[in-house]
């Protein structure tokens, strides 16, 4: 699969429906100790990936606005 396509699959939304399900269950203590490390790890990756989408997603606004500019 190349870069640009994994990127056009990334899904904010549904990135941000499991980083809150991962919240819900630390906050309600329904994690085991033996998988903490490894919800945690996957809602930090979850996180990098929605602020590099955010981070893209306005460059792209800026660059298009910019255009309107000239």
């Amino acid at each position: 699969m190349k870069k640009d396509q994994k990127k056009n699959d990334f899904d904010y939304e549904q990135a941000m429906g499991e980083i809150n399900k991962i919240i819900e269950s630390l906050e309600k203590g329904d994690i085991p100790m033996g998988e903490l490390t490894e919800k945690i790890e996957k809602a930090t990756g979850l996180l990098k990936q929605c602020k590099a989408k955010i981070q893209q997603t306005d460059e792209d606004i800026q660059k298009m606005l910019d255009e309107l500019g000239d």
